[in-house]
């Protein structure tokens, strides 16, 4: 597998799709359960990630395959992700959080590509992090998650970008945080991404 960083920027526009989507996660009722247990004192996590994938392909993507390195996934990643999905990983540091998820669909050719995520936030590993990557799905079969991991480890930002000029496909993301400020809840990780063909 390619090591799906790529040298470009993420343009203006990019940007402020992914800021939207992270606003979105500040006012949307799919967390609603997540709020409630940290106010309530019923999860004892120091890190929560709350997450949006969104598609703009030629139809819903289909889960592929996951991979959860640190943290206990609370709210799974969507299956299928038809327009945008949610999810939510808890942690606590040192270890943090951090999966991967892969997922597959058709190009605009009816050719079967993927598209991976990667990010963790972890004080062992260097904060807040993503990785991408995409192109045709042969390229994701007998994934080597380590490898995932060290690229990501060792590569990642706080934003990515990846696009496959042979199968048309991008994928953008970025991680951020919003911490809460009271020592009483836990720092909200905000992790976004878009999946096009």
């Amino acid at each position: 597998m390619e090591d799906g960083l790529s040298s470009r920027a993420l343009s203006y526009e990019e940007e402020v799709s992914l800021d939207e989507l992270i606003k979105e996660t500040e006012n949307s009722s799919e967390f609603e359960d997540t709020v409630d247990a940290e106010i309530h004192g019923r999860d004892n996590y120091d890190i929560v990630v709350n997450g949006i994938l969104k598609t703009q392909t030629h139809g819903p993507l289909e889960f592929y395959e996951q991979t959860i390195w640190a943290g206990d996934l609370t709210k799974k990643f969507p299956d299928p992700l038809e327009k945008q999905g949610f999810f939510t990983i808890k942690g606590n540091q040192p270890k943090g959080v951090g999966a991967a998820v892969v997922y597959n669909g058709k190009n605009s050719e009816d050719v079967e590509c993927g598209w991976l995520l990667a990010f963790t936030d972890s004080d062992n590993n260097g904060g807040r992090k993503v990785i991408v990557d995409c192109g045709l799905l042969t390229k994701f079969e007998n994934i080597c998650w380590d490898t995932i991991e060290e690229k990501l480890i060792k590569f990642g930002k706080t934003t990515a970008i990846h696009e496959d000029p042979a199968t048309g496909t991008k994928v953008i993301a970025k991680i951020t945080v919003s911490p809460s400020g009271n020592g009483c809840t836990p720092d909200k990780d905000k992790v976004v991404a878009t999946f096009y063909c």
